[in-house]
C-alpha cells in the first residue's frame, strides 16, 4: 500500500518552494537592474565618444587661428564659431566658406547644440552680441542635439594654437565620464 504525504511534510516542502522562488525572484530582479545600469552606462558613453569624435572632426577640418570662442553669460555657458572648408585649390591652399559651425553649450539643460551659422557676422574682437543674435534664430535643418548630458564644457586656445577640449559627461546618476585632449588642424 502507498504511504501519502503528511500535512507537515507538505508545509515543509511548500515552504522551502517559497524560499527558492523568492530567492530566484531576487537573483533575477539584481540581474536585471545591473543589466539596465549598464546598457545605461555604454548608451552614455557611446554617446560621449561620438560627441568627441563630432568635435574632432569639426576642429581638424577648420583653421584654428579663426576660432571664435565666446563666454555666455551665467549660467548659459560656452559656445564656439569654426571656419567650414570649403575646398583646397590646385596649388594646396585652403579655400574657406562663409559659413561656419557654431557649438553652443547650454550649462542649465546640459545640451550640446550644433548648427551651421550661414554667413554670420560676428565680430572677433567682441563676438558675444554676434553669437547671441546667432543663438536667438529660429532653429533650422542644420541645427542638431549632439548631447543632453553634458555636465561641464572647456574649450580654450592654447598658445601653440590648438583647441584643448574637457568634456565632463554624467554617465547615471552620480557617475561621470570625463574627456579631455588638445586637437589642431589637420594639414
Amino acid at each position: 500500500m502507498r504511504r501519502a504525504f503528511s500535512l507537515a511534510e507538505l508545509v515543509v516542502a511548500l515552504g522551502l518552494g517559497i524560499v527558492l522562488s523568492i530567492l530566484l525572484y531576487q537573483a533575477l530582479i539584481t540581474a536585471i537592474r545591473l543589466t539596465a545600469r549598464a546598457s545605461e552606462r555604454s548608451k552614455a558613453q557611446l554617446e560621449a565618444t561620438v560627441v568627441w569624435n563630432r568635435l574632432v572632426r569639426d576642429l581638424q577640418a577648420s583653421d584654428v587661428s579663426q576660432v571664435i570662442l565666446v563666454a555666455l553669460p551665467n549660467p548659459a555657458g560656452q559656445g564656439l564659431l569654426l571656419p567650414i572648408l570649403d575646398g583646397i585649390t590646385a596649388s594646396g591652399a585652403r579655400e574657406w566658406s562663409k559659413n561656419q559651425v557654431m557649438l553652443h553649450w547650454d550649462r542649465t539643460s546640459k545640451e550640446l547644440h550644433r548648427r551651421l551659422a550661414f554667413q554670420p557676422v560676428v565680430d572677433p574682437a567682441n563676438p558675444l552680441p554676434g553669437f547671441l543674435v546667432l543663438l536667438e534664430a529660429p532653429k533650422g535643418p542644420t541645427d542638431r542635439l549632439l548631447s543632453n548630458c553634458l555636465q561641464s564644457f572647456q574649450a580654450t586656445l592654447t598658445p601653440s594654437s590648438l583647441i584643448s577640449l574637457d568634456l565632463t559627461f554624467e554617465v547615471s546618476p552620480g557617475r561621470q565620464l570625463r574627456l579631455a585632449g588638445s586637437i589642431g588642424a589637420r594639414n
